[in-house]
């Protein structure tokens, strides 16, 4: 099958459409202007837009102008788009900045070399397509790295691992067949699979940035809604929902629930002595240290003040009341060993089977009781409502 494409067609297009998406890009950046991942994206789309039109007059242009310089211009448009993708997903630091700016003198230096060094094009061809992989790899490593990466981030990655496949594929191949790896040479399968890619650099970039970041928007805007502003723990809303779902699945199972409430002892006279700076300091210690000895058995939530809550999914009231103990004792012992000021916690549990009209409101009200009979016998305690009536449990 003869496949006869207008190269000049497929290059304005691809130019076009690296446009169009600078225009809109550039459109909404004009409400985030702090966002450097946007203005980065935006640059790359430029230069790209760029490249692509200088390639359209590939023979009319001198080739330092039609050759050299779009392959240039691409190398730091990689560096933008990749590094845009990076910030966007969290995962640029100063090593890989410096890495990466390092990629790309390295790119811009050594096709000028080969450029001047050598008559054959296939040295161009094989370099440029090996460093435009190198800079897709660890893009894509960090994009399916995490284990908690979303379908989107995986699909990225997998488009771009597509490429960085076919980008080595192209660095090999042009070694032995550099006539038909041009993307000037005549009509061919290479040319073909060429402008396919061509097409598919573009969607998958436009594209799949602009979903990655409105992913990444909708994730900051979940953790405002749904986490503590000063401590990081789930707030009271967040923390009964969740906390009730869980209590749903576990009543399909015949599984208990157990719910601890627990505050700091004497809060109010930290706050009166040592101002409420110290007080807030002192809840995002405490918050801290607790979600770190969880460890994934329940989860934290602020009801308000110095009023936690966790649940804990699962465990029976052996289990609970000796995590309970463990948990308040670790604390202390945290506290002893250097805490930015002295506390105690008190804290009031209840253990019931989960049933599908328990309430958290409910688990709520009969540790609170608990927490209550903790305080009165001295605080620093842990106190259980170890056998709530059926009138109890209803109210």
């Amino acid at each position: 099958m003869n496949i006869a494409l207008d190269m000049k067609t497929v290059f304005t297009l691809v130019a076009l459409g690296h446009l169009c998406t600078l225009i809109l890009i550039s459109a909404y950046r004009s409400k985030f202007t702090q966002v450097s991942a946007i203005y980065w994206f935006s640059l790359s789309k430029g230069l790209q837009g760029a490249v692509w039109g200088l390639s359209v007059f590939r023979f009319v242009l001198p080739d330092m102008f039609g050759v050299v310089l779009p392959n240039l211009i691409l190398f730091v448009a990689a560096w933008l788009e990749m590094g845009a993708v990076l910030k966007a997903i969290g995962g640029m630091n100063p090593f890989i900045r410096r890495f990466m700016l390092l990629l790309t003198a390295v790119g811009l230096s050594g096709y000028l070399l080969i450029f001047f060094c050598f008559d054959a094009g296939w040295p161009r061809i094989s370099f440029s397509s090996l460093m435009i992989f190198l800079f897709v790899a660890y893009p894509v490593y960090r994009l399916a790295g995490d284990k908690q990466a979303s379908a989107l981030k995986k699909t990225l990655s997998a488009m771009y691992a597509t490429l960085g496949v076919f980008l080595l594929m192209r660095a090999v191949l042009a070694v032995s067949m550099a006539d038909q790896m041009s993307l000037f040479s005549g009509a061919n399968w290479y040319q073909f699979v060429s402008y396919f890619f061509i097409f598919f650099m573009m969607l998958v970039g436009n594209i799949g940035f602009i979903l990655l970041s409105k992913e990444q928007a909708d994730e900051k805007l979940l953790q405002l809604a749904s986490y503590d502003d000063l401590t990081g723990a789930l707030n009271c809303r967040t923390f009964i929902e969740k906390s009730q779902r869980s209590i749903e699945q576990l009543a399909r199972r015949g599984e208990p629930v157990s719910f601890i409430l627990f505050d700091i002892d004497h809060y109010k006279r930290i706050n009166d002595t040592h101002g409420h700076d110290v007080g807030d300091r002192v809840l995002q210690e405490m918050a801290g240290d607790v979600q770190q000895l969880l460890e994934g058995r329940g989860w934290l939530g602020r009801y308000g003040g110095d009023e936690f809550a966790l649940l804990l999914p699962g465990l029976g009231e052996q289990e609970s009341e000796a995590f309970a103990e463990w948990l308040r004792s670790r604390l202390a012992e945290k506290r002893a060993s250097g805490a930015l000021i002295p506390y105690t916690v008190s804290m009031g549990i209840v253990t019931l089977t989960a049933a599908r009209d328990l309430a958290v409101s409910q688990l709520y009200k009969l540790s609170d009781q608990a927490l209550y009979a903790a305080k009165r016998q001295g605080r620093n305690r842990l106190e259980r409502n170890s056998s709530p009536s059926d009138e109890q449990r209803q109210n």
